[in-house]
């Protein structure tokens, strides 16, 4: 089955996107649609007006990427991805589809509420995610028998092998999980881009017709690489994700709001969790829209609700710098142990990035340093962070480690107990 172009999205980012007739089907797929119904950004529109773009439009961008970055690595590989064209067009397929689902087991306001996931393993603290749900609805939803239809019948892909892709697992070529789910995925990509737009900061931009350029397989060992000609646009998207972090996705009162979401939802939710991915159309009915309606019902009852209607956040009491030191990170941790103060008075803030993971021991399995490659073929290949030394001292995660307090007294109570104990703790009391 060929690949024939049926329906071009306009798209601020990419200008247009154009989908096959079946890629199509997917999305006019209910399943699919209520993405237009899921926030980017979570609750980033309440301090960024302009957020209000959703996963939608993200998934079709990821697409384009998806596309533009294996056509850019099978010129510059011939046979990478497979010796004939009809493997090079299953893989080129099985790309685009994992980067235009990828998103669809997402919640409502998106990574805001993804705490309460339902354990996979309680024992081991382990909650489903968004790509479990993802692969339940692959599975088990509308969009199965399209996907089985037309794809896995004339292409031959199966849908177990779309999850694995979407879920950045191993799947062959290894180049493919790597373009879904790495340091250069084509997720980042085009979110960076995206919500930088939406929001109206500059933070997320980089050059990304370049990156796309030069982007290529290690010779020795088929994983994800950079010709030499992209290092400076390779360290500008870690550069910019970097920046999103500390101005936008960690942004003190976006936090705030997703915390105050996350309890609204706890105290509204049957068992204070989302359905279990073996009941997608419950999950599935839960969107943004439906939770805003559930504010909107409990505004007067309900204190999680009537901050988030309102806009009544919680205030900064205390907040440590993006890199705490170790002992910093100590002395937070022994104090809010002791903590006295209920939800109602005073909520505690612990996030955690990295933003790149420059060489082992650090890289989890499947994981690989970003290397240079020597298009010319004189040097052998080498880690990005070699050339890119500003990326250094990005080796360490981001932690955020913030105390707010509900009202003005709470603030001020708050931020004179976390004194009192530090001193008490610094002269060993």
């Amino acid at each position: 089955m060929p690949y024939r172009p049926r329906k071009d999205f306009r798209d601020p980012i990419h200008g247009f996107v154009r989908l096959s007739e079946n890629e199509v089907k997917l999305v006019d797929s209910s399943v699919f649609q209520r993405l237009r119904r899921i926030h980017q950004t979570g609750m980033t529109h309440l301090v960024y007006h302009g957020a209000e773009h959703n996963r939608f439009g993200h998934s079709v961008g990821a697409v384009e990427f998806a596309s533009q970055a294996f056509n850019s690595i099978n010129d510059r590989n011939e046979g990478i991805f497979g010796m004939s064209k009809d493997e090079i067009e299953r893989n080129y397929c099985l790309l685009r589809l994992a980067a235009l689902l990828h998103d669809i087991g997402h919640a409502p306001f998106s990574h805001a509420a993804e705490t309460l996931f339902p354990y996979k393993d309680e024992e081991k603290g382990e909650r489903y995610t968004h790509e479990d749900y993802t692969g339940a609805i692959l599975k088990n939803s509308e969009i199965t028998p399209i996907l089985e239809d037309a794809f896995c019948k004339d292409l031959g892909i199966t849908i177990d092998k779309i999850a694995l892709l979407v879920d950045g697992k191993s799947v062959e070529p290894k180049v493919l999980p790597q373009l879904m789910s790495s340091d250069l995925d084509i997720d980042r990509m085009d979110y960076l881009l995206r919500d930088s737009l939406y929001t109206g900061v500059l933070y997320g931009h980089y050059d990304y017709q370049r990156l796309i350029r030069t982007l290529t397989v290690n010779p020795e060992t088929r994983d994800l690489a950079v010709e030499f000609g992209g290092l400076h646009s390779a360290t500008a998207l870690i550069l910019a994700r970097y920046f999103m972090f500390i101005q936008v996705y960690f942004h003190k009162t976006r936090r705030i709001y997703d915390l105050l979401l996350e309890k609204f939802l706890r105290s509204v939710l049957p068992g204070g969790v989302f359905p279990q991915p073996d009941k997608i159309d419950e999950f599935l009915a839960l969107d943004d829209v439906r939770v805003n309606q559930l504010i909107f019902e409990h505004k007067d009852t309900n204190e999680w609700a009537r901050r988030l209607f309102y806009r009544d956040h919680y205030h900064v009491a205390v907040e440590l710098a993006v890199h705490p030191t170790t002992a910093d990170q100590y002395l937070f941790a022994a104090i809010t142990t002791r903590f006295p103060f209920a939800e109602e008075q005073a909520i505690i803030d612990k996030a955690s990035s990295v933003p790149y993971k420059l060489r082992p021991p650090k890289l989890k399995d499947m994981e690989v340093p970003v290397m240079l490659i020597d298009e010319t073929g004189r040097d052998k290949p080498r880690p990005l962070a070699d050339e890119a030394k500003v990326l250094e001292s990005l080796d360490e995660p981001l932690k955020i480690l913030r105390i707010y307090g509900a009202t003005e007294e709470d603030v001020e109570e708050v931020r004179a107990f976390y004194l009192e104990e530090k001193e008490r703790i610094e002269k060993g009391v």
